[in-house]
C-alpha cells in the first residue's frame, strides 16, 4: 500500500484479528486489523482527526528470534494467555482485541522505490539490545592503549581551550 499517512504516533481501533504465513517461507505470525482514528501532534501530544480513516495491518512475526518480542507486545495489548489457541478468532471465549483502541507507530519504507506504511505498537523495539561485558575487555585489550591516549590529549587540550577562554574574562 503506498504511503497515505504521515510517519509518527496514532491511535487505532483495532477491528479484526487473524493467525497467517507469509506466502514466500510460511513464516508464521499473528495479524491485527484496525482504522486509524487519529493523530498524535509530536510536540503537543494532542489528538487530532485524521482526513480518511482507511483500515491498516500490522503482523506479528512468530519465529525463534522473535517470539520474545511478539510474546512483550501481546501482553502489553492485554493478553495474559499460555496458548495460541485463546487468541482464535474462531474459538467461541478467545482473548478479543476487536474494538479495543491503542496506539501505533507509522514508519515509511522503500519497497521496490516506493514509499509504503510499516506500522508497529510504540515503544517495542525489533531487537532486544543486552549487555555483553566481555566484549568489553576484548575491546579494552585491543583498542585500549589508543582510547586512553585520545583521553589524555583531550584533557589537555580542553585545559589549554579553558585557559585562553579564562584569559579574555576582565575580572
Amino acid at each position: 500500500m503506498p504511503a497515505y499517512y504521515d510517519e509518527g504516533r496514532y491511535q487505532v481501533k483495532i477491528t479484526a484479528q487473524a493467525f497467517g504465513k507469509s506466502p514466500e517461507k510460511h513464516t508464521p505470525f499473528f495479524g491485527l486489523e484496525f482504522f486509524v482514528c487519529g493523530q498524535y501532534d509530536p510536540v503537543t501530544g494532542e489528538l487530532t482527526g485524521v482526513g480518511q480513516r482507511y483500515v491498516r495491518e500490522t503482523k506479528l512475526w512468530i519465529t525463534d528470534g522473535t517470539f520474545e518480542r511478539t510474546l512483550q507486545k501481546l501482553r502489553s495489548l492485554g493478553f495474559e494467555g499460555s496458548s495460541f489457541k485463546e487468541l482464535n478468532p474462531e474459538s467461541s471465549n478467545h482473548h478479543s482485541f476487536v474494538d479495543v483502541e491503542v496506539d501505533m507507530v507509522c514508519q515509511h519504507e522503500d519497497y521496490n522505490g516506493k514509499a509504503i506504511e510499516r506500522w508497529e505498537l510504540p515503544g517495542l523495539s525489533r531487537t532486544t539490545m543486552a549487555n555483553d561485558a566481555s566484549v568489553i575487555v576484548g575491546l579494552d585489550a585491543k583498542y585500549g592503549k589508543k582510547l586512553k591516549d585520545s583521553a589524555t590529549k583531550s584533557a589537555h587540550s580542553k585545559s589549554a581551550t579553558r585557559q585562553e577562554a579564562t584569559d579574555d574574562v576582565p575580572f
